[in-house]
């Protein structure tokens, strides 16, 4: 092979990875839910909400979460709070049972 065919040929495969690693954030995305319609057997969850109150202790952040179909509180294993009460987030977590009530781990937040 020459040289032109070999850049033709890595110039191709580098677009077609670009591409298929885009497809593969978008299909692994959680789809937006919710605060009623989470459960704990759903892997992950995504959901817009907002912050109605922050409560800090040691390494740990609880945030107590709102939108128009309920309340459910978020759980962020950190010291630094920079959140707060009536900010607007979408959540991105994983739902689990803490004393017979479902909560998130978040694992992003981002202010919207």
């Amino acid at each position: 092979m020459n040289e032109k065919t070999l850049v033709i040929i890595s110039i191709i495969v580098s677009i077609t990875g670009i591409i298929i690693m885009f497809l593969a954030n978008k299909l692994t995305q959680p789809e937006i839910v919710k605060i009623n319609q989470i459960s704990i057997e759903k892997n992950y969850v995504a959901f817009n909400s907002t912050i109605t109150s922050v409560q800090t202790k040691t390494g740990l952040i609880i945030l107590n979460l709102k939108d128009e179909t309920g309340n459910i509180q978020g759980i962020i294993y950190s010291d630094d709070v920079k959140y707060k009460p009536g900010e607007k987030v979408k959540i991105i977590g994983k739902p689990q049972k803490y004393k017979e009530k479902t909560q998130v781990f978040i694992l992003n937040i981002t202010s919207i």
